[in-house]
């Protein structure tokens, strides 16, 4: 558009000298594709490296949130921050992956939003979990007890992904499974406190919660540099 201007749009009538049109358009595309060399090659601005770390700060600070006593909502930073993770992954699938294998960038993509929507699901049920945590009655040892193992498990588990993410992109394992009988209590507690039938059900209602979100954070996807060239993603 710029050597167009300068042909047609320079003077009252099109000029016949080409010489500084030539010169013009030889050095923009010369411009053009240095940038386009230093960018894709020896310089590039691609994030997804980017998005890895911050998705891994978002699993790192709902880990730190789920040690938390409980006493407040999953703050609505951490449901921004997830939106900008999905934005982010929005932009990173129109970079360009002609450095990757054949198929490697579909497969990556495919990753990142499992990997999202799965980090969406485990927001859901956090908060889910945290509801019922401070529904709990007073004074119930039994169910502070089943809630602090819930919330170290599912901390562990997503602060290891998290540093999978950070320290080995190339070979991300996915979260163990937690058995169910991680929320046991001991028999002690059961006989010192009489429990109300009211007590039970908000008990239960915990369990419930409480192994979704372990459930959901162990379905978190696996992910390598090697499942990505067979086109398979766990």
């Amino acid at each position: 558009m710029f050597t167009f201007a300068i042909a047609l749009l320079g003077q009252f009538a099109p000029t016949t000298n080409l010489t500084e049109i030539r010169d013009r358009m030889v050095g923009i595309l010369l411009g053009v594709a240095i940038s386009a060399v230093i960018h894709a090659s020896l310089w590039p601005e691609a994030e997804g490296e980017a998005l890895r770390q911050r998705v891994a700060r978002l699993l790192r600070s709902l880990a730190a949130r789920l040690r938390q006593s409980g006493d407040a909502d999953i703050p609505t930073a951490l449901w921004s921050e997830l939106a900008e993770c999905e934005a982010m992954a929005a932009r990173v699938a129109l970079e360009p992956g002609w450095q990757m294998g054949e198929g490697q960038q579909e497969n990556f993509q495919h990753y990142v939003q499992t990997m999202l929507a799965q980090t969406r699901e485990i927001l859901l049920a956090a908060d889910a979990f945290d509801a019922e945590r401070r529904a709990q009655p007073i004074g119930e040892r039994r169910a502070n007890r089943a809630a602090e193992q819930c919330a170290a498990a599912a901390a562990v588990s997503l602060e290891g992904y998290a540093s999978d993410l950070t320290e080995h992109p190339e070979a991300v394992r996915a979260p163990a499974h937690v058995p169910p009988d991680v929320l046991a209590t001991d028999a002690s507690i059961d006989q010192e406190e009489p429990r109300t039938d009211a007590a039970k059900a908000a008990y239960e209602r915990l369990i419930v919660c409480a192994e979704r979100l372990l459930g959901q954070v162990s379905t978190l996807p696996s992910w390598s540099v090697h499942q990505a060239d067979m086109g398979i993603i766990e």
